[in-house]
């Protein structure tokens, strides 16, 4: 049973417009008195009823009846209100209806049913009949406004986290329009969001009728804070000791690599700027501004250099890079507090190194410069491109890694059983069964400076005290001016410039007779390429001869000078002992005191001064 709510100015008018509006009698039209409003003397001035049609069920359940007969009106009748449409403005309750609402059977208590549930005040049954028949689909004034009756769906916007969100609430209506789309966009402009806007939540809302949930609508852009400057280092930095293994695998604990060695001008770190970041914007299009990135100073330490775009961090030198607490350094000597063994593994480094205690045995200490050796040396390899000092001496084995090389000089307490290589001096107080090469002087000279057995070689002179052993034994060679290593560079040039001078001859040949070829005309094309090749290969011998014959000279004089070469001894020289100077070898028979040996030119031979020295 449908119910509706009316009002008029008494009770009879009411049962009389709904008897019309329903086409029944007023005996059919049953009602209920809810409200009534006096005026003076107590007459009714307003009444509002509820009221129902009895046989109006009936009609209604017939006319279904007919209409499932159709498929398609029964698809359109199950949503009638598509053919009406109510707006409830502030001007009045609008009623439209359209052209095909009577021609799919409907009739006004369909409409009566709809105004009875959106609970429309005082309905105007006439204005009704008149919408329906209209055939302007105009829309029609059935009823006056309430503000206080109809209550339009509300929108809430709350604004949160300093403007970069907003959350919307709608309240349902009450009996008023429900949220619509352009409903909400009016209150976000209201509130002066205009960035982040998500327009399809607002669709979803408005279409499902969302109501009573807080629902985010905007959202802005978060900035970008600026990232801090980094620095990258451009060497390891770990400490850890890295034991290195060989192709099958066995680990070699002599190979430590503790040192990293860098050169000058080597760059060391780089630094990362700091960046600016990227502004965002709130929802109100207000630009927020990022947090730009701190900035980091390069970890200048010792023996380093900021480059000009203060970008780079250089090595000021050449030596071993490390972090001296935050700060990076380059030393140019490297010190080891105790000895060279497996705590610390063989050494590679480009600047000085400095040993405190002694070089075990079977280990390498290799340095760019100086070599300090505060303890002793047991038959280890040593090689420097700077001068080697060993404080407490040198001490080989006959089979084993044992030698000393140096460009330099190359000073010892004692040498025995070593084997040692300088490029210039060598200085020790004894020299006891070793291969000592030396191509300026070698110095034994302290007051029991000895040298006895092995094979001492020198550029220019040998000095020392005693030469050679009073009992006897292993045989002791002195050479000097003696240059092996020349002789042999001698050999290679005279043999290269033979093969040259060859190939030039044959060259010469093949040129000249191309070049007649070429003058008579009878030059085949092909060969002009061949001419061309033999004339550029005349420029090259002459290129390569040139250069050996100038070498060749140069190592003539070397050993030429070698003539000059002398051994000074300061005590004495035992028998036994070989000598050599330049081409001319002497053996001691007989032991000489205080007495240089050199070259008389004129004789041709070795000859015997009291000693110059």
């Amino acid at each position: 049973m449908k119910k509706y709510l009316v009002k008029g100015n008494n009770k009879g008018e009411v049962l009389e417009k709904v008897s019309k509006h329903f086409k029944t009698k007023i005996e059919n039209v049953k009602y209920e008195i809810l409200n009534e409003k006096k005026g003076l003397f107590g007459k009714v001035k307003e009444i509002e009823m509820r009221v129902w049609v009895e046989e109006l069920e009936e009609k209604a359940s017939n006319k279904k009846n007919a209409v499932k007969k159709d498929k398609n009106k029964e698809k359109k009748s199950e949503e009638p209100n598509k053919f009406f449409e109510i707006k409830i403005l502030k001007s009045g309750i609008y009623l439209n209806v359209k052209s095909e609402f009577l021609e799919y059977g409907l009739d006004q208590s369909v409409l009566m049913d709809e105004l009875a549930m959106r609970e429309i005040k005082n309905p105007d049954v006439e204005s009704i009949l008149e919408a329906v028949s209209s055939k302007n689909n105009e829309f029609v004034k059935i009823a006056e406004y309430d503000p206080e009756y109809y209550i339009d769906a509300n929108v809430k916007v709350d604004i949160l986290k300093k403007g970069m969100k907003a959350v919307v609430n709608v309240s349902p209506p009450n009996r008023g329009n429900h949220v619509t789309y352009e409903k909400i966009i009016s209150e976000l402009k209201l509130k002066g969001i205009i960035f982040g806007v998500n327009d399809n939540e607002i669709k979803k809302i408005s279409k499902e009728k969302i109501y009573n949930q807080d629902i985010l609508l905007a959202e802005g852009k978060q900035p970008e804070n600026g990232e801090d400057a980094k620095i990258i280092y451009l060497f390891d930095t770990d400490t850890e000791i890295n034991i290195s293994k060989d192709e099958k695998g066995n680990v070699d604990y002599k190979e430590l690599d503790i040192i990293q060695n860098v050169t000058k001008g080597q760059v060391l770190a780089r630094k990362v700027p700091a960046t600016n970041g990227e502004p965002g914007m709130n929802i109100l299009g207000e630009i927020v501004p990022p947090k730009k990135g701190k900035d980091k100073k390069l970890p200048k330490g010792k023996n380093t250099l900021i480059g000009e775009s203060e970008e780079y961090l250089v090595a000021e030198k050449d030596g071993y890079v490390s972090l001296v607490g935050n700060l990076i350094t380059v030393s140019d000597v490297f010190i080891i507090n105790e000895n060279v063994d497996y705590s610390t593994g063989n050494i590679s480094f480009n600047g000085t190194v400095f040993v405190k205690g002694n070089v075990i045995d079977g280990f390498k200490v290799e340095a760019n410069y100086d070599i300090i050796v505060n303890g002793i040396v047991e038959n280890s390899y040593l090689e420097s491109k700077g001068n080697v000092s060993v404080k407490n001496g040198i001490i080989g084995k006959e089979e084993g890694i044992g030698k000393v090389i140096a460009e330099g000089n190359i000073k010892s307490k004692f040498i025995e059983n070593g084997e040692i290589i300088s490029g210039g001096m060598v200085f020790a107080n004894n020299i006891l069964y070793s291969k000592v090469n030396a191509k300026d002087t070698i110095n034994v000279t302290s007051k029991k400076g000895k040298i006895i057995g092995g094979k001492i070689v020198a550029g220019r002179e040998v000095i020392a005290r005693v030469i050679g052993s009073k009992m006897g034994g292993a045989v002791t060679e002195v050479e000097v001016g003696v240059f092996p290593e020349y002789r042999e560079r001698l050999k290679e040039i005279e043999n290269d410039l033979l093969k040259k001078l060859k190939e030039r001859e044959k060259n010469t040949v093949e040129l000249n007779t191309l070049k007649k070829l070429k003058e008579n005309n009878k030059l085949p094309d092909d060969k002009n390429k061949l001419l061309l090749q033999r004339t550029k290969q005349q420029f090259v011998y002459a290129k390569d001869i040139f250069s050996l014959e100038k070498e060749k000279e140069k190592l003539k004089e070397i050993l030429k000078k070698g003539k000059n070469g002398k051994i000074h001894v300061l005590d004495e020289i035992y028998e036994g002992t070989i000598i050599r100077i330049g081409d001319h070898q002497l053996l001691i028979k007989d032991s000489f005191k205080y007495v240089t040996f050199y070259v008389d030119i004129e004789r041709d031979e070795i000859a015997i001064l009291p000693c110059e020295v």
